[in-house]
């Protein structure tokens, strides 16, 4: 009787995983090359439903192709049965909303993408396996702002980002693999649009216990104004300049007591004096 019980169970289990694999299977069907996917039987681009398993059985990963691309709702799980990711795709890229989870089931990071011609998020919070805010990041008109926290729910970092858009002219070759609407014309030339992204403005860094680090400026990407370190114990490590991000001006370095240890002056980067203290 249980050795009728345990084949029937089998059966079942090949019956419902027999009914999942409606479409291709990434281990035994397809083949990967160029960031697409093809079919080994032909080489020809897949469209169309692709499943992966565990060796357990359970399913690994599910999604729709086309063209080889990721076009669709793309699914994973871990080998528990957990769900790891979710998420929207177009044409390969992340489109719309997106989101993970740890293994045991609290949510890892949630995101919002912006649209297929230029890759990029609206929004992008991720948590700690403990359930606290980690990372948030939001779109802003001007500016993007960007914040950081420790995993005991003290504040880690803030600062801004700056975005600009560029025309870059591609060749053929690259081109091939686009759909129409992520190619770019500029006065007769095709090419792609390329977000640049740097951190512009106030940047400020504090300690797992609350006390400041860092504080900082920056000039898209580049270090400009005065910089400030701190030891931990809240004493004053480091007073620079920068300018267009070369040292400019007098730099001061302390000990962990508060004792001045040695003044640097810097012109445009170079360094014209240097007293140890």
């Amino acid at each position: 009787m249980k050795y009728i019980l345990l084949i029937l169970f089998a059966f079942l289990i090949t019956s419902a995983r027999a009914q999942d694999l409606s479409g291709y299977s990434l281990e035994l069907d397809l083949y990967k090359r160029g960031g697409k996917l093809y079919l080994k039987k032909d080489s020809s681009l897949v469209s169309g439903t692709v499943q992966s398993y565990f060796k357990n059985g359970r399913i690994k990963s599910k999604g729709t192709y086309t063209f080889g691309k990721k076009h669709g709702l793309i699914e994973e799980w871990f080998d528990n049965g957990q769900k790891k990711s979710e998420g929207q795709y177009k044409e390969g890229r992340k489109y719309k909303s997106y989101r993970k989870w740890y293994q045991n089931g609290a949510k890892q990071e949630e995101a919002i993408a912006r649209d297929v011609i230029l890759p990029g998020f609206s929004s992008i919070s991720r948590w700690y396996k403990n359930g606290r805010v980690s990372y948030l990041y939001e779109l802003g008109k001007d500016k993007n702002s960007v914040t950081g926290w420790h995993d005991n729910g003290v504040l880690k970092s803030k600062y801004y980002e700056k975005e600009i858009t560029e025309f870059v002219s591609a060749s053929e070759e690259v081109l091939k693999n686009l759909s129409d609407e992520q190619i770019a014309i500029e006065n007769g030339d095709r090419g792609i649009l390329m977000r640049f992204v740097k951190i512009d403005g106030f940047y400020q860094e504090w300690y797992s216990d609350g006390k400041i680090k860092k504080e900082s400026n920056y000039k898209f990407g580049n270090a400009h104004g005065s910089w400030k370190e701190w030891f931990p114990n809240g004493q004053i490590g480091a007073i620079k300049f920068y300018e267009d991000g070369e040292e400019h001006g007098v730099f001061k370095y302390y000990s962990k007591n508060g004792k001045l240890t040695f003044v640097e002056t810097y012109d445009h980067g170079q360094l014209i004096s240097r007293e140890i203290h």
